[in-house]
């Protein structure tokens, strides 16, 4: 996990300082991150989401499933150049922010004994044209990445199936990454809570349609 200079928070969101990310996790003083799903849409019409395998050394999820792109706010930077910066660093891909739906910003309290994760979260999704074939992944931070159907991961966290099937790419025996198929249950997921994707899929799946309906999303 690189370091880097971060802004500070008090509980109600007000700017207090700067510190090392380091600093922050070590104290569980709040910060800015940010959460991007990206998705695709098959000629059939079915949504595919972007899934991240997180590197296994990491010391939060190592080896687990996580937002398509996520990362922290360097000091001073707005959402828009944290999420188009880490986007590219870590999938190699040029996202025009014009594409980005932004729905919310939700405070979060996570991590273990060695990191105290006291995040404020901004949330928003994007739709792509990419494949995944065409992203050069950022290995130090990427086992993987994977496409799963909405309508599966919805089934999921509804506790309507044990496990789907998800395709991708993953690090192999060789360190390069190799078209890979999974099954994967809850388990395989960071642990932001069943409720809590359950919800966002569901929130994700309404909004999708309703812009395929010609709404607006704010």
């Amino acid at each position: 996990m690189a370091d880097e200079l971060i802004d500070i928070f008090d509980d109600n969101l007000n700017f207090i300082s700067q510190a090392m990310k380091s600093e922050a996790h070590n104290n569980g003083w709040w910060h800015k991150v940010f959460f991007c799903w990206l998705i695709r849409r098959t000629k059939d019409g079915r949504r595919k989401i972007w899934l991240q395998l997180r590197n296994k050394r990491k010391l939060i999820g190592g080896g687990l499933l996580d937002a398509s792109s996520a990362g922290h706010f360097a000091s001073g930077e707005n959402l828009q150049q944290a999420l188009c910066r880490e986007v590219k660093e870590e999938l190699g891909l040029d996202l025009p922010f014009d594409n980005i739906i932004q729905f919310g910003i939700t405070k979060r309290l996570s991590g273990n004994k060695a990191i105290k994760n006291a995040e404020i979260v901004h949330r928003c999704y994007a739709q792509t044209s990419a494949t995944l074939s065409e992203l050069c992944l950022q290995k130090n931070e990427l086992d993987g990445i994977f496409e799963m159907d909405l309508e599966d991961a919805i089934a999921l966290f509804n506790d309507d199936v044990p496990k789907i099937t998800v395709t991708g790419l993953a690090i192999g025996e060789n360190n390069a990454y190799i078209p890979t198929i999974r099954q994967v249950s809850i388990a395989d997921f960071m642990d932001y809570g069943k409720n809590t994707y359950r919800d966002f899929f569901i929130n994700l799946q309404n909004m999708l349609k309703e812009n395929d309906n010609g709404g607006r999303n704010n």
